[in-house]
């Protein structure tokens, strides 16, 4: 998919996740004759494994790049050190720190009381 080809795949596991059924390749049970159907799609004319693959990389590069998981990761790092993460916090739990710490401070003594 990252260099622009459509995917035939297993219809379980990660090509599941990656592929999208139709559009960017065909996932398909593993028997050799839905295989060789999905293989005969592609091979049906009108530029069809072109456009496919054409989505199948813009796919990798939206979804699967570094640049896209780090993203996602920063937010749910970002979710995880706020204290949206534990709703039932009442405003009093805040712990005064020194600057830059006191995100850090309230977060800990928010998570001690839901430790406990």
């Amino acid at each position: 998919m990252s260099v622009g080809k459509p995917v035939v795949a297993c219809n379980s596991g990660g090509p599941v996740e990656s592929c999208r059924d139709g559009v960017t390749g065909f996932t398909c049970p593993s028997e050799p004759e839905e295989f060789a159907r999905a293989m005969n799609h592609l091979g049906d004319g009108h530029n069809k494994a072109d456009r496919m693959g054409y989505l199948a990389q813009a796919r990798i590069m939206n979804v699967f790049s570094r640049k896209s998981f780090g993203e996602e990761l920063h937010s749910h790092l970002t979710y995880l050190s706020s204290t949206a993460c534990f709703p039932a916090c009442p405003p009093s739990v805040a712990v005064a720190g020194k600057t830059g710490h006191r995100k850090t401070a309230m977060r800990d003594a928010c998570a001690a009381q839901h430790v406990a």
